[in-house]
């Protein structure tokens, strides 16, 4: 999942969108109005018809590596956090992230959805509800709420 978690990063947005027409995949408006999104749910998907991946754990965690959702799996959650905060990663508080997910997984998630969010407000970006059903789970889980 590390190794190809951005496989669809390299496409042109116009190919990811033949590609997600081409293989039938319904996407959500902000997918489609978010370029930086449409990466993963069709990487996700090219990953049988290309590499011959069909481990469905390793296909959702390529899916949601870039918002998260609720009901997370563990590997979908390294995923993510590894994305946030890999080395060639630079941005305000990236530094503080690193050691944090060292120490506590669901802590440093937590903090890197959170900053996520507030990037994507601040740049006026329309943010994709999983995003915050992630922040959510997180937060509840932290303090102990079941459910």
């Amino acid at each position: 999942a590390g190794l190809v978690h951005d496989y669809g990063k390299g496409f042109h947005v116009d190919v990811l969108l033949k590609q997600a027409a081409k293989l039938g995949l319904t996407l959500d408006r902000i997918t489609m109005a978010e370029p930086r999104l449409l990466h993963a749910p069709v990487g996700a998907a090219l990953l049988p018809v290309d590499l011959q991946i069909v481990d469905a754990a390793v296909i959702k965690a390529v899916a949601y590596h870039t918002t998260g959702r609720r009901g997370a799996s563990l590997l979908e959650r390294i995923i993510y956090l590894a994305d946030f905060i890999e080395p060639n990663r630079s941005y305000p508080g990236v530094e503080k992230l690193r050691p944090m997910a060292r120490d506590n997984l669901e802590q440093a998630l937590l903090a890197a959805v959170e900053q996520a969010i507030r990037s994507v407000l601040e740049r006026g970006l329309l943010l994709h509800p999983r995003s915050i059903g992630f922040r959510n789970d997180l937060l509840a889980e932290l303090r102990g709420i079941g459910g």
